[in-house]
Protein backbone atom coordinates (compact mmCIF):
# COMPACT_ATOMS: atom_id res chain seq x y z
CA UNK A 1 0.00 0.00 0.00
CA UNK A 2 2.95 2.17 1.12
CA UNK A 3 4.83 1.53 -2.63
CA UNK A 4 1.40 2.47 -4.41
CA UNK A 5 1.45 6.00 -2.92
CA UNK A 6 4.91 6.24 -2.69
CA UNK A 7 4.24 5.69 -6.31
CA UNK A 8 1.24 7.99 -6.87
CA UNK A 9 3.46 10.74 -5.29
CA UNK A 10 6.20 10.40 -7.73
CA UNK A 11 3.96 10.13 -10.53
CA UNK A 12 2.17 13.20 -9.48
CA UNK A 13 5.91 15.64 -8.77
CA UNK A 14 6.59 14.33 -12.75
CA UNK A 15 3.21 15.24 -14.33
CA UNK A 16 4.07 19.03 -12.28
CA UNK A 17 7.11 18.88 -13.32
CA UNK A 18 6.74 18.62 -16.90
CA UNK A 19 3.86 21.04 -16.78
CA UNK A 20 6.09 23.65 -15.09
CA UNK A 21 8.70 23.07 -17.53
CA UNK A 22 6.46 23.02 -20.65
CA UNK A 23 5.03 26.65 -19.65
CA UNK A 24 8.25 28.09 -19.06
CA UNK A 25 8.97 27.02 -22.45
CA UNK A 26 6.01 28.78 -24.00
CA UNK A 27 6.09 31.69 -21.57
CA UNK A 28 9.85 31.96 -23.15
CA UNK A 29 8.56 31.57 -26.40
CA UNK A 30 5.58 34.62 -26.01
CA UNK A 31 7.34 36.65 -22.95
CA UNK A 32 6.23 40.10 -24.53
CA UNK A 33 3.66 41.06 -26.26
CA UNK A 34 5.90 42.42 -28.59
CA UNK A 35 8.26 39.23 -28.21
CA UNK A 36 4.98 37.39 -30.06
CA UNK A 37 4.49 39.78 -32.65
CA UNK A 38 7.76 39.99 -34.32
CA UNK A 39 7.90 36.32 -33.83
CA UNK A 40 6.61 35.71 -37.70
CA UNK A 41 8.56 38.73 -39.23
CA UNK A 42 12.02 36.64 -37.31
CA UNK A 43 10.83 33.20 -38.98
CA UNK A 44 10.63 34.70 -42.25
CA UNK A 45 13.91 36.94 -41.89
CA UNK A 46 15.97 33.45 -40.81
CA UNK A 47 14.57 31.91 -43.81
CA UNK A 48 15.66 34.68 -46.74
CA UNK A 49 18.08 33.87 -48.67
CA UNK A 50 20.53 35.62 -51.18
CA UNK A 51 18.83 35.75 -54.21
CA UNK A 52 15.47 36.74 -52.44
CA UNK A 53 17.75 39.33 -51.45
CA UNK A 54 18.96 40.23 -54.83
CA UNK A 55 14.74 39.82 -56.14
CA UNK A 56 14.02 42.34 -53.77
CA UNK A 57 16.45 45.13 -54.57
CA UNK A 58 15.74 44.34 -58.47
CA UNK A 59 12.50 46.71 -57.84
CA UNK A 60 15.49 49.35 -56.91
CA UNK A 61 17.04 51.41 -59.80
CA UNK A 62 19.61 53.31 -57.31
CA UNK A 63 20.82 50.12 -55.18
CA UNK A 64 23.23 47.96 -57.15
CA UNK A 65 26.24 49.19 -55.37
CA UNK A 66 25.26 50.74 -52.31
CA UNK A 67 27.13 49.67 -48.97
CA UNK A 68 23.04 48.93 -47.57
CA UNK A 69 22.18 46.58 -49.74
CA UNK A 70 21.77 43.62 -47.94
CA UNK A 71 19.76 45.69 -45.05
CA UNK A 72 17.59 47.27 -47.62
CA UNK A 73 17.15 43.78 -49.60
CA UNK A 74 15.94 42.20 -46.25
CA UNK A 75 13.59 45.15 -45.33
CA UNK A 76 12.02 44.64 -48.60
CA UNK A 77 11.38 41.14 -48.39
CA UNK A 78 10.24 41.66 -44.91
CA UNK A 79 7.41 44.29 -46.38
CA UNK A 80 8.93 46.90 -44.07
CA UNK A 81 9.89 49.41 -46.46
CA UNK A 82 9.29 49.24 -50.23
CA UNK A 83 11.01 52.57 -51.91
CA UNK A 84 9.87 55.94 -52.91
CA UNK A 85 7.34 54.84 -55.66
CA UNK A 86 9.76 55.73 -58.60
CA UNK A 87 11.10 52.91 -59.01
CA UNK A 88 14.04 54.27 -55.89
CA UNK A 89 15.07 53.57 -52.68
CA UNK A 90 17.51 56.98 -52.20
CA UNK A 91 19.77 55.44 -49.55
CA UNK A 92 21.19 58.27 -48.52
CA UNK A 93 18.63 60.68 -48.47
CA UNK A 94 17.35 61.66 -45.25
CA UNK A 95 15.12 59.91 -43.35
CA UNK A 96 12.22 61.57 -42.26
CA UNK A 97 10.93 61.10 -38.41
CA UNK A 98 7.08 59.48 -39.74
CA UNK A 99 9.11 57.17 -42.07
CA UNK A 100 11.44 55.74 -39.15
CA UNK A 101 7.98 55.70 -37.20
CA UNK A 102 6.48 53.52 -39.60
CA UNK A 103 9.63 51.09 -39.98
CA UNK A 104 10.14 50.46 -36.18
CA UNK A 105 5.91 50.03 -35.38
CA UNK A 106 6.17 47.74 -38.24
CA UNK A 107 8.75 45.76 -37.20
CA UNK A 108 7.44 45.61 -33.59
CA UNK A 109 4.75 43.72 -35.42
CA UNK A 110 2.30 45.90 -36.35
CA UNK A 111 0.15 46.49 -39.16
CA UNK A 112 -2.09 49.56 -39.23
CA UNK A 113 -3.40 50.50 -42.73
CA UNK A 114 -1.86 53.93 -43.13
CA UNK A 115 -3.73 57.56 -43.25
CA UNK A 116 -5.54 59.46 -46.05
CA UNK A 117 -3.14 62.04 -47.71
CA UNK A 118 -0.80 63.91 -45.85
CA UNK A 119 -1.87 62.07 -42.85
CA UNK A 120 -0.63 58.61 -44.03
CA UNK A 121 1.42 58.06 -41.01
CA UNK A 122 -1.13 58.90 -37.70
CA UNK A 123 -2.00 55.22 -37.57
CA UNK A 124 2.27 54.45 -36.76
CA UNK A 125 2.61 57.29 -34.45
CA UNK A 126 -0.99 56.59 -32.39
CA UNK A 127 0.68 53.12 -32.03
CA UNK A 128 4.18 54.38 -31.11
CA UNK A 129 2.70 56.73 -28.41
CA UNK A 130 0.47 53.72 -27.00
CA UNK A 131 3.90 51.59 -26.60
CA UNK A 132 5.40 54.62 -25.33
CA UNK A 133 8.30 54.82 -27.83
CA UNK A 134 7.59 58.13 -28.56
CA UNK A 135 6.25 60.66 -25.95
CA UNK A 136 2.62 62.91 -26.46
CA UNK A 137 4.74 65.77 -27.36
CA UNK A 138 7.70 64.22 -28.26
CA UNK A 139 7.67 65.60 -31.73
CA UNK A 140 5.97 68.95 -33.31
CA UNK A 141 6.32 68.18 -36.78
CA UNK A 142 6.81 64.41 -38.06
CA UNK A 143 7.79 65.59 -41.59
CA UNK A 144 11.15 66.70 -40.66
CA UNK A 145 14.49 64.66 -40.73
CA UNK A 146 14.65 62.71 -37.92
CA UNK A 147 18.25 63.25 -36.02
CA UNK A 148 20.80 60.47 -34.77
CA UNK A 149 19.76 60.64 -30.87
CA UNK A 150 16.37 60.72 -31.38
CA UNK A 151 16.59 57.54 -33.66
CA UNK A 152 18.24 56.24 -30.88
CA UNK A 153 16.05 56.98 -28.19
CA UNK A 154 13.18 54.97 -29.88
CA UNK A 155 14.88 52.38 -31.50
CA UNK A 156 16.06 51.31 -27.81
CA UNK A 157 12.94 51.81 -25.75
CA UNK A 158 11.56 49.73 -28.85
CA UNK A 159 13.78 47.05 -27.82
CA UNK A 160 12.87 47.50 -24.25
CA UNK A 161 9.69 45.94 -24.99
CA UNK A 162 11.24 42.39 -26.26
CA UNK A 163 14.21 41.92 -24.48
CA UNK A 164 15.85 42.73 -21.16
CA UNK A 165 17.82 45.87 -20.33
CA UNK A 166 21.89 46.24 -20.41
CA UNK A 167 24.01 46.17 -17.20
CA UNK A 168 25.47 49.55 -16.88
CA UNK A 169 29.11 48.06 -15.61
CA UNK A 170 30.93 50.13 -19.28
CA UNK A 171 28.46 53.17 -19.15
CA UNK A 172 31.73 55.10 -17.97
CA UNK A 173 33.79 53.39 -20.89
CA UNK A 174 30.91 53.34 -23.65
CA UNK A 175 30.62 57.53 -22.49
CA UNK A 176 34.68 58.10 -23.13
CA UNK A 177 34.70 55.98 -26.19
CA UNK A 178 32.63 58.65 -27.70
CA UNK A 179 34.24 61.32 -28.88
CA UNK A 180 31.31 63.51 -29.32
CA UNK A 181 29.34 62.32 -26.66
CA UNK A 182 29.32 65.60 -25.00
CA UNK A 183 27.33 66.69 -27.87
CA UNK A 184 24.39 64.59 -27.60
CA UNK A 185 21.49 65.92 -25.70
CA UNK A 186 20.47 65.13 -22.18
CA UNK A 187 17.56 63.14 -22.88
CA UNK A 188 19.29 61.03 -25.44
CA UNK A 189 22.49 60.22 -23.67
CA UNK A 190 21.22 56.78 -21.64
CA UNK A 191 19.87 55.66 -24.39
CA UNK A 192 22.67 56.31 -26.97
CA UNK A 193 24.92 54.26 -24.45
CA UNK A 194 22.87 51.76 -23.81
CA UNK A 195 22.03 51.23 -27.80
CA UNK A 196 26.01 50.75 -28.23
CA UNK A 197 25.89 48.19 -24.93
CA UNK A 198 23.20 46.15 -26.80
CA UNK A 199 25.03 46.51 -30.43
CA UNK A 200 21.61 47.99 -31.58
CA UNK A 201 24.20 50.96 -32.78
CA UNK A 202 28.01 51.48 -33.58
CA UNK A 203 29.90 54.87 -34.35
CA UNK A 204 32.36 55.41 -36.90
CA UNK A 205 35.66 53.74 -36.69
CA UNK A 206 37.20 57.69 -35.32
CA UNK A 207 35.14 56.90 -32.83
CA UNK A 208 31.98 59.54 -33.43
CA UNK A 209 28.38 59.56 -33.22
CA UNK A 210 27.11 62.43 -34.71
CA UNK A 211 24.00 62.60 -32.88
CA UNK A 212 23.10 66.27 -34.42
CA UNK A 213 23.15 64.89 -37.91
CA UNK A 214 20.28 63.62 -39.48
CA UNK A 215 19.89 59.68 -40.24
CA UNK A 216 19.79 58.22 -44.12
CA UNK A 217 17.67 56.31 -45.32
CA UNK A 218 20.17 53.16 -45.15
CA UNK A 219 21.26 53.83 -41.67
CA UNK A 220 17.38 53.61 -40.86
CA UNK A 221 17.71 50.02 -42.49
CA UNK A 222 20.65 49.22 -40.40
CA UNK A 223 19.17 50.12 -37.37
CA UNK A 224 15.86 48.19 -38.03
CA UNK A 225 17.70 44.93 -38.66
CA UNK A 226 19.98 45.58 -35.74
CA UNK A 227 16.50 45.62 -33.81
CA UNK A 228 14.90 42.74 -35.04
CA UNK A 229 18.40 40.74 -35.34
CA UNK A 230 20.17 39.74 -32.05
CA UNK A 231 22.82 38.12 -34.31
CA UNK A 232 23.58 41.13 -36.24
CA UNK A 233 24.97 42.89 -33.65
CA UNK A 234 28.06 44.00 -32.36
CA UNK A 235 27.59 44.65 -28.47
CA UNK A 236 30.33 46.72 -27.08
CA UNK A 237 32.78 44.65 -24.84
CA UNK A 238 35.70 45.53 -23.12
CA UNK A 239 38.61 45.03 -25.11
CA UNK A 240 42.25 46.82 -25.38
CA UNK A 241 40.98 48.33 -28.18
CA UNK A 242 38.74 50.55 -25.72
CA UNK A 243 40.45 51.01 -22.28
CA UNK A 244 42.95 49.27 -20.42
CA UNK A 245 41.80 47.70 -17.24
CA UNK A 246 44.79 47.41 -14.07
CA UNK A 247 44.69 45.97 -11.00
CA UNK A 248 46.13 47.45 -7.95
CA UNK A 249 47.58 44.82 -6.16
CA UNK A 250 49.31 46.75 -3.23
CA UNK A 251 46.16 47.14 -0.87
CA UNK A 252 45.35 49.54 0.87
CA UNK A 253 46.32 50.26 4.91
CA UNK A 254 44.86 51.36 7.52
CA UNK A 255 46.65 51.95 11.14
CA UNK A 256 45.03 50.16 13.65
CA UNK A 257 46.50 50.36 17.13
CA UNK A 258 50.45 50.95 16.44
CA UNK A 259 50.10 48.36 13.28
CA UNK A 260 48.79 48.57 10.19
CA UNK A 261 46.63 46.36 8.42
CA UNK A 262 45.47 45.73 4.84
CA UNK A 263 41.21 46.82 4.76
CA UNK A 264 40.42 46.03 1.54
CA UNK A 265 40.59 43.83 -1.65
CA UNK A 266 42.92 45.22 -4.88
CA UNK A 267 40.88 48.00 -6.86
CA UNK A 268 40.91 48.05 -10.22
CA UNK A 269 41.60 51.11 -12.13
CA UNK A 270 39.91 52.04 -16.04
CA UNK A 271 42.14 54.09 -18.15
CA UNK A 272 39.56 55.24 -21.32
CA UNK A 273 40.86 55.13 -24.84
CA UNK A 274 43.58 58.09 -25.78
CA UNK A 275 42.42 59.36 -29.52
CA UNK A 276 45.87 58.44 -30.85
CA UNK A 277 45.96 54.36 -31.45
CA UNK A 278 49.85 55.03 -30.55
CA UNK A 279 49.77 56.08 -27.22
CA UNK A 280 47.31 52.95 -26.97
CA UNK A 281 49.92 50.93 -27.95
CA UNK A 282 52.49 52.22 -25.57
CA UNK A 283 49.84 52.24 -22.92
CA UNK A 284 49.75 48.59 -23.39
CA UNK A 285 53.21 48.14 -23.30
CA UNK A 286 53.15 49.80 -19.96
CA UNK A 287 50.44 47.47 -19.06
CA UNK A 288 52.32 44.15 -19.55
CA UNK A 289 55.65 46.03 -18.16
CA UNK A 290 54.25 47.18 -14.18
CA UNK A 291 53.08 43.61 -13.35
CA UNK A 292 56.59 42.89 -13.48
CA UNK A 293 57.99 46.24 -11.80
CA UNK A 294 59.22 46.11 -7.70
CA UNK A 295 56.42 47.83 -5.56
CA UNK A 296 53.42 47.57 -8.11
Amino acid sequence: MKKCKLALVLSLILIMSLLIRSFAFAASETDTEIGYRIKPLLEKLASIKQSDIEASLNKYSDMNNHWSRNYVGKLTSLEIISGMGDGTFRPDQELKVNEFIKMIVTAMGFKPESGVGSNWAEPYIKIAKEQGIIGEKEFSDYARPIRREEMARILYLAAMKKEAAPDNTLDDVIRMNIRDFSSIGSDYAQEVISCYRLGLLRGTPEYFFYPKKFLTRAEGSVAIINFLDVNARKPFTMTDNYAIQLHNYAMERELVGDKYHNNGEAKTYVICRPEKKEEMKVANVLKDSLSKSKGY
